[in-house]
This record gives C-alpha cells, structure tokens and sequence, in this order.
C-alpha cells in the first residue's frame, strides 16, 4: 500500500519536527526561569524592605498574592 521509503521519509520529516519544537521550548523555558528569578528577586527584595510598614490584613492579603504568583 504505501512504499517503505515514503513511509522513512515521513518519519525522519516528523522526527525533525519534534527536534525544532524541542530546540524551541528549552529555550523558551530557559528564558522564562531567568525572568521569573529576575522578578521574584525583585519581589522578595522589595517586600523585606518593607515588611515593617505593613499591617495584618495587608500583610495577609501580600502573602496570599505572592502565593498565587
């Protein structure tokens, strides 16, 4: 039915594919671990500074937003 190197053909086509989508993603996601590092930095950093000013509910409502994030 079909010929065995069409059927080679298209599996080293797909298996290109997932190597490109591969390349992608780890990239993406290297990218994505810096900034998210970046930002928590930031975060925390901004939140010892300034922890003292902070009453309950804020401080609660504060933890719960970090939380989420």
């Amino acid at each position: 039915m079909f010929d065995v190197d069409i059927l080679e053909q298209n599996l080293e086509r797909v298996q290109e594919w997932i190597k490109a989508a591969d390349q992608k993603i780890s990239i993406f996601l290297t990218f994505q671990g810096v900034v998210v590092t970046v930002l928590f930095i930031d975060v925390f950093s901004w939140i010892s500074s300034n922890y003292y000013k902070f009453t309950g509910v804020s401080t609660i409502l504060l933890v719960m937003g970090v939380g989420f994030v």
